[in-house]
């Protein structure tokens, strides 16, 4: 009977992880191609985001949350730190089972850096996208 009980609770863990777990996604709506920078440890990833392109960074299940800087394609721009919105999906997760975060790189004007929101999806969503890509 303990053997059972202990099962079921395995069992029940692995279905709240999956529920409370995100893909979190980087879509650019810029108007233009970014630069983004995602770090896990030893490892680094640099690639550019074309225009009104997404691409999955981590799902937050994952135990080392990675780093993720962002900028434009010219040479003499700095990278942004996206931290601050890592940690707001991070607090806002619990309130959006079943559901994807984006973080979108939006138009900016000259007076701002960026403008950066976070939009959440529901995993059909994602799912969808992926249908017809082929």
């Amino acid at each position: 009977m303990k053997n059972f009980i202990k099962m079921c609770a395995v069992v029940a863990s692995f279905f709240v992880t999956d529920m409370a777990a995100a893909e979190v996604y980087l879509y650019n709506s810029y108007g233009a191609g970014i630069i983004y920078r995602l770090t896990v440890k030893a490892f680094t990833e640099e690639k550019v985001l074309g225009n009104l392109a997404t691409i999955q960074l981590y799902n937050t299940a994952w135990p080392n949350r990675p780093t993720i800087l962002i900028r434009t394609n010219k040479s003499y721009s700095r990278f942004t730190d996206l931290k601050p919105y890592l940690d707001q999906i991070a607090q806002e997760e619990a309130a959006h089972p079943r559901q994807d975060a984006y973080i979108s790189i939006n138009p900016s004007s000259l007076y701002q850096e960026w403008n950066i929101s976070i939009h959440w999806q529901a995993e059909t969503f994602r799912k969808a996208l992926e249908s017809k890509r082929y």
